[in-house]
């Protein structure tokens, strides 16, 4: 089987490898119309699938004698005539993609994956914007059909991601969680584990590493003299001192004292 499709993926040809032929406009009643005589056509068999339709609200239709020519609004290609007598051989533009252009377009950075099929932009898209509810009524009312299964296809595909997204924060908050849980339960187990590794010890082991009291810390340090200290010294210094003994009374008029005082 071969594929063939439009510059945006919207319409595809489900064709027959083995029943593809060019095809000849001269045998064609209405080769006279653009499609048949603007370029080179291929005489193909549907299979499989056949022709499907992305966004049938992008394809319009012309009718030329018992053919109907199909176009892509979004690209703007006119990609294959069908008879109302051979509705399973079609007539398609020998132009049109093939197999593996189909899958580049899918890798394309155009691709939508909302509407999944190639965006195809122009120079005149803020144009196109700006005019896009600018319908006259009888406009309206006969496209009215197309636009609200647009946006029907935009409205379900956002509620489908809301859907979506919502799942994937749930999930990740209870991944976090539960990571969460299984970090406090292994610092909980880590704790106990110390815990009973100091309570296994000895008490003599325990007391050989205990902090010293304050008296043995204290016996090691230097006396320290206070003024309390000296002044008992010098009181007991006083009651040990020896007088000399009085040799006249000049002595005792003239000649000073003198005091040993033992400190």
């Amino acid at each position: 089987m071969m594929r063939f499709s439009c510059d945006c993926l919207n319409i595809i040809i489900n064709a027959k490898s083995s029943q593809i032929q060019p095809s000849s406009p001269s045998a064609i009643q209405e080769f006279s119309d653009d499609f048949f005589k603007a370029s080179a056509t291929l005489n193909v068999e549907l299979q499989g699938e056949g022709i499907v339709q992305k966004h049938t609200s992008l394809v319009s239709t012309s009718q030329v004698g018992s053919w109907t020519i199909y176009k892509c609004l979004n690209c703007g290609l006119l990609t294959h005539a069908v008879n109302t007598l051979m509705l399973d051989t079609p007539v398609i533009k020998s132009t049109l993609k093939k197999d593996s252009e189909i899958e580049l377009l899918r890798l394309s950075t155009d691709f939508s994956t909302v509407f999944k099929i190639v965006i195809i932009h122009h120079n005149d898209n803020e144009q196109l914007l700006q005019g896009a509810t600018d319908f006259k009524e009888s406009q309206f009312e006969s496209l009215q059909t197309k636009i609200a299964c647009i946006q029907r296809e935009m409205s379900d595909y956002i509620e489908k991601e809301r859907v979506a997204m919502e799942k994937r924060i749930r999930s990740f908050e209870e991944a976090q969680r539960s990571a969460f849980t299984t970090l406090k339960s292994k610092a909980q187990k880590e704790k106990r584990l110390l815990m009973s590794k100091i309570g296994q010890q000895k008490p003599d082991a325990i007391s050989r590493i205990s902090p010293r009291s304050n008296d043995e810390n204290n016996s090691n340090l230097p006396e320290r003299v206070t003024n309390k200290d000296l002044n008992h010294k010098k009181q007991k210094a006083i009651k040990t001192k020896k007088v000399q003994p009085r040799s006249s009374v000049e002595d005792e008029v003239y000649k000073p004292r003198y005091l040993t005082v033992r400190l």
